[in-house]
């Protein structure tokens, strides 16, 4: 207890750092970071039941949700964009496939 000024300086960095107002967060996990990432995340979803509970907690509403486009007004342009924007959605991609 002598000497206990040195506790009070700062140790460490928080890992947070804000460059040109954007936030970079340094994975301390490497397996995490860059493009191999992605790997690792896809392997989580499909091998851990946890990660696929989580999922599927927030993919099934979604997936279930009615989806339809309305006009913005009742104007005969706003019809037919809309009428246009439904049938890309629903005819020609397929929603169903692009949400699961």
């Amino acid at each position: 207890m002598a000497n206990s000024k040195h506790l009070q300086n700062e140790v460490g960095v928080s890992g947070t750092s804000i460059n040109f107002g954007r936030i970079d967060y340094e994975e301390p996990n490497y397996k995490l970071s860059g493009k191999q990432k992605l790997k690792v995340f896809d392997e989580m979803r499909r091998t851990d039941a946890t990660v696929n509970a989580a999922l599927t907690a927030i993919y099934l509403p979604i997936q279930q949700a009615n989806y339809d486009v309305d006009p913005v007004t009742d104007d005969e342009a706003d019809q037919e964009a809309a009428d246009l924007a439904e049938h890309c959605l629903f005819e020609q991609v397929k929603w169903t496939k692009v949400l699961g």
